[in-house]
C-alpha cells in the first residue's frame, strides 16, 4: 500500500511538472499575439480555459490509470491469496485422506513381528495392513479425484448431523481398536451444534492417529462433553506401549488442525501428561465463521 501511494505522488508530481511546462510554452507562443492582437485579453483568456481543460483532461486520464493499476494489483492479491488457500485445502485432504491409514500401517505391522509364535494373530495383522492400505489408496483416490474436477469437493463427505457424527466417532474409534489399541469412548452429547461435526471428528482423527503414531497399542481416552458456551473434545493416551518406538511425523497435522479450530473461533491444546499425552479442543457453540454467515 506504502509503495502504491509512493508511485501515486511521483505520478502527480511528474503531472503537474508536464502541466506548469505546457503552461510555460502556451504563454511563449501567445505572447507574439498577445503583444499585436486588438483584443489580447480574449486570446488569454481562451489560453487559460484551453489549458484549464487540458489540465482537468489530464488529472482524469491518470486518475483512471492509477485506478486501474490499484485495482489489478488488488486481483494479484486476491489471486494470491485463493491459491494458498487452495494449497491449505489440498494439505488438509490428502492428511485426513492418508494419514490414518498409515499410522494403523505402522502399529499393525510393528505388532505383526511380535507374533511369530501366532499364526493367528500374524495373519490377522497382516489383513489389517491390507485393509489399511487399501483404504489409504481410497482416500488418495477420492483427493485425486477432487483435484482433477471429477468430483465434489472433500468437505461435502464429512458428516453434519448428529446421528452421522456420532456415527463416524464410533468409526474412528473402531479403527483404531482394529490397528491394536484400546480405546474407551466417552460420548456426552447428543445434538452436535450446526457447523461443528466435521471439526469433532478431526480432532478425534487426528488425535487418535499421533496416539497411534507415537505410543503404538496402548489404551487411549476420547471424550465428547459440552460445557455452556464450549464443546470440550479430547483424546487422552497412557503412553507409549512396552518397546514402542515412536514413529514421528511432519506436524502438519496439528497445525492443519489447530488452524481449524481457531477459524471457528476455538482453542487447541496439546500437552504432555507425564506418563501419555492429550489434545484437547474447545469448539465454540457457535463458530464464528458460522455466526458471521448466519446476520
Amino acid at each position: 500500500m506504502l509503495e502504491s501511494w509512493q508511485t501515486m505522488r511521483l505520478s502527480l508530481r511528474r503531472f503537474i511538472s508536464g502541466a506548469v511546462a505546457v503552461a510555460g510554452a502556451v504563454v511563449c507562443l501567445l505572447s507574439p499575439f498577445v503583444a499585436v492582437s486588438p483584443r489580447p485579453g480574449l486570446l488569454v483568456r481562451l489560453a487559460v480555459w484551453g489549458l484549464l481543460v487540458a489540465v482537468v483532461a489530464g488529472a482524469l486520464w491518470l486518475r483512471r490509470r492509477d485506478r486501474l493499476a490499484y485495482e489489478h494489483a488488488l486481483s494479484d492479491e486476491a489471486a494470491a491469496r485463493a491459491v494458498a488457500e487452495d494449497r491449505l485445502a489440498i494439505s488438509r485432504d490428502l492428511h485426513d485422506a492418508i494419514s490414518g491409514s498409515l499410522g494403523a500401517i505402522t502399529v499393525r505391522a510393528a505388532v505383526a513381528q511380535r507374533l511369530e509364535e501366532d499364526s493367528a494373530g500374524l495373519r490377522r495383522a497382516l489383513a489389517d495392513i491390507e485393509a489399511a492400505s487399501r483404504d489409504a489408496t481410497r482416500g488418495l483416490r477420492r483427493t485425486l479425484t477432487v483435484l482433477r474436477g471429477e468430483g465434489l469437493p472433500a468437505a461435502g463427505k464429512e458428516p453434519v448431523d448428529g446421528a452421522a457424527v456420532s456415527k463416524t466417532l464410533a468409526q474412528e474409534v473402531e479403527r483404531t481398536r482394529a490397528a491394536g489399541l484400546r480405546v474407551e469412548l466417552d460420548l456426552r452429547l447428543e445434538a452436535f451444534p450446526v457447523g461443528l461435526g466435521p471439526s469433532v471428528v478431526a480432532v478425534v482423527r487426528e488425535g487418535l492417529d499421533n496416539v497411534a503414531r507415537h505410543a503404538g497399542p496402548t489404551s487411549a481416552r476420547v471424550s465428547v462433553r459440552r460445557e455452556g458456551e464450549w464443546v470440550l473434545v479430547g483424546v487422552v493416551d497412557d503412553g507409549a506401549a512396552s518397546g514402542w518406538v515412536a514413529q514421528p511425523g511432519a506436524g502438519l497435522g496439528l497445525k492443519g488442525l489447530r488452524e481449524r479450530v481457531q477459524e471457528l473461533g476455538g482453542y487447541l491444546d496439546a500437552t504432555s501428561t507425564g506418563a501419555g499425552f492429550a489434545l484437547w479442543a474447545r469448539l465454540p457453540v457457535r463458530p464464528v465463521g458460522l455466526a458471521e454467515a448466519a446476520l
